[in-house]
């Protein structure tokens, strides 16, 4: 086994300067980024492959790429980065980040979504949301129904046919705000990557070596814990992506 400090370097496993943003879109950004650098390795090359269409490889030119490609979708936190999948996103310099996120003009919660960006996310006109998972029906709007009447119509419909969406927390800022979780799963992803290369006794040495505290104590559970939870969201995220070959 190599010694802790030759391999893995810190920006791969210490986020604990995502703790402290406070933009949403920062931490969308910095949770998909990481995680997507999960993928396995056949999805991730077709993602880099995607890139070779782009009249630049740099940030601008990947972003202009993506909304040219229009089925982008979830990819859309982290394709424009030349720095992905190759480096962690701590090694970017956070002026430059912030002002990317800004650039992106999205992930904000739904609440501040127009109108007209909140219909485009279930309008299956719209290419630029057709990635997996999706579910695509086809519904029949009376017209001469009133608004109140067709949230009723609807709202029982999503109870018929997909009750277990009721079950899925809403992607919103707030009470249980998923911000809070995406920076909890940070820090289990910074565990798992350790735990794959040393020991929760040498992990937590390691850690406390470098930030004057262990990421978790070594005879605590929570190092198997974090593993386990980051490993369902890893999961989580190669379902989303394991049909992109076929997009």
């Amino acid at each position: 086994m190599h010694s802790p400090r030759s391999s893995l370097e810190r920006a791969e496993w210490d986020f604990g300067w995502v703790k402290k943003l406070d933009s949403y879109g920062l931490v969308k950004c910095c949770h998909d980024y990481e995680f997507a650098r999960e993928l396995p390795e056949e999805v991730k090359a077709t993602i880099v492959a995607y890139r070779q269409d782009a009249k630049s490889a740099d940030f601008e030119g990947l972003l202009e790429h993506s909304w040219q490609m229009g089925r982008i979708g979830p990819l859309r936190n982290f394709y424009p980065f030349p720095e992905w999948p190759e480096s962690p996103i701590g090694l970017i310099d956070r002026k430059t980040l912030s002002a990317r996120v800004e650039q992106l003009g999205y992930p904000t919660p739904y609440k501040e979504w127009s109108d007209e960006a909140l219909a485009a996310v279930i309008d299956a006109r719209m290419a630029i949301w057709d990635t997996p998972p999706r579910t695509r029906i086809e519904l029949s709007i009376p017209e001469v129904s009133s608004h109140e009447e067709l949230r009723l119509f609807f709202d029982a419909y999503l109870r018929e046919h997909f009750p277990d969406q009721r079950k899925r927390k809403p992607l919103s800022i707030g009470g249980g705000s998923p911000a809070r979780q995406m920076k909890a799963n940070l820090k289990f992803l910074g565990a798992w990557r350790l735990l794959g290369r040393m020991t929760a006794v040498a992990a937590a040495k390691y850690t406390e070596e470098q930030l004057g505290k262990p990421l978790y104590r070594e005879e605590s559970n929570k190092w198997s814990k974090a593993r386990t939870k980051a490993d369902r969201v890893i999961g989580e995220f190669q379902e989303v992506f394991k049909a992109l070959t076929n997009l």
